[in-house]
């Protein structure tokens, strides 16, 4: 090295190109045959995204051979977790996500939570989703079954509201099953109902018309219900005859109650008797209550609002019973305390006798009372006041005047 240059001697520079080596053609590590596929050919054969064919690459940690910038896959492997993917779709048999919000009215985040939630079979192709027609419509249209009619069938074959089948299902205990959200009712069953069913809407038992097979099949199916009860419960209907209270009534008290020991056997709920004895005792009728009278008597009677009625039994705890949804009073308890005999009665005053004798108001009787602290007795809301204290205090005040 001289002058911070390197110099090569020319002789060994010739002498390495004489005699170099032939040149070797780089060998790859891809084989040459079939064995192998690349990312390309990967997806046109399945059908999928690039990100898609990866991710199941990498789900079934398919090797990996890289050749340069090229990466190959084993043949085998890629064709047993593939295969999958190349079976035939029937496009007809599946719904997108767009048809299912055009057919059934709805949003795409409902689409998604409802498929999520019945765990809809379904299918990626191209990164597009696609979801069983036939799962999805058997749950939106629940009944193809000719045993069982819906409700929205009820009330488009026999004209009827929701809570007149609700009535005719619970009062003659038809046979219902469920189908995810919807309630169905055995069609055989509500036909007969309603092929004896009078004009003002009632059912008429009676054994000489066409369908005789009423009664029968209206016994068999109480008889059927009563055994189905548990041992040790009761049914709703048992505890609204008990306690003469309405089902529904009753229906609202034990869903408020939430009740954990019921036990639901064919659609019908059965509670156990000792908890609901205990939960249900203040309903009883009082044994020592010999008269009682309606709330449009009461109010009638007394000369009370609804609001006076209802505060008039709250503070002064007059016993109360429910018969079919209506409350009745015990009228005995009432005037009782209405009535304003007690004991040395005629040593006191009410307020009204001592404006009458003084000609006082009701403002100036108060306000002397509370003056002169003038000996009391309260009975019920009522106060009385000591006869002898009144009349010394307004001779002298009239006195004085």
């Amino acid at each position: 090295m001289t002058n911070n240059r390197t110099v090569i001697r020319r002789a060994d520079l010739e002498k390495i190109f004489e005699e170099a080596p032939s040149y070797k053609k780089r060998k790859y590590g891809r084989k040459r045959d079939t064995e192998y596929y690349t990312m390309r050919e990967i997806m046109g054969k399945y059908n999928v995204s690039r990100k898609g064919a990866m991710n199941r690459i990498n789900k079934f940690r398919i090797p990996k051979i890289y050749d340069g910038r090229n990466t190959f896959f084993p043949k085998k492997a890629v064709e047993e977790n593939f295969a999958e993917l190349i079976s035939d779709v029937v496009f007809s048999d599946f719904y997108t996500i767009q048809q299912i919000m055009e057919k059934f009215g709805m949003s795409h985040a409902a689409v998604l939570s409802y498929v999520q939630r019945h765990n809809i079979s379904r299918k990626t192709i191209l990164r597009k989703v696609y979801y069983s027609r036939e799962e999805i419509d058997k749950l939106k249209d629940p009944l193809k079954d000719e045993e069982y009619y819906t409700y929205p069938q009820i009330r488009q074959i026999f004209s009827l509201t929701k809570d007149q089948i609700a009535y005719f299902t619970r009062a003659y205990h038809l046979t219902t099953a469920k189908r995810g959200k919807f309630t169905l009712i055995n069609k055989e069953e509500f036909d007969a109902i309603m092929r004896n069913r009078s004009k003002d809407g009632h059912v008429v038992k009676n054994a000489s018309t066409e369908d005789a097979t009423i009664d029968a099949l209206l016994k068999r199916k109480e008889e059927e219900r009563q055994a189905r009860i548990p041992e040790g419960y009761v049914s709703i209907e048992q505890i609204a005859d008990k306690y003469a209270m309405t089902v529904k009534h009753v229906q609202n008290i034990t869903r408020a109650m939430n009740i954990k020991e019921k036990k639901s056997i064919g659609g019908y709920n059965y509670f156990p008797s000792e908890v609901i004895e205990k939960a249900f005792a203040k309903y009883e009728a009082k044994p020592w209550v010999k008269l009682w009278i309606s709330a449009k008597d009461m109010e009638e009677l007394y000369m009370m609002t609804p609001e006076a009625r209802r505060s008039f039994a709250y503070r002064h705890k007059i016993p109360t019973k429910q018969v079919k949804g209506k409350v009745f009073y015990s009228k005995e308890d009432i005037d009782k305390v209405k009535s304003d005999d007690f004991e040395s009665r005629d040593k006191y005053y009410s307020v009204e006798q001592i404006m009458e004798k003084y000609s006082v108001t009701r403002t100036t009787v108060y306000n002397t009372v509370k003056y002169y602290k003038v000996g009391k007795v309260h009975k019920a809301q009522f106060s009385y006041f000591n006869k002898g204290d009144i009349d010394r205090i307004f001779k002298e005040k009239r006195g004085k005047s």
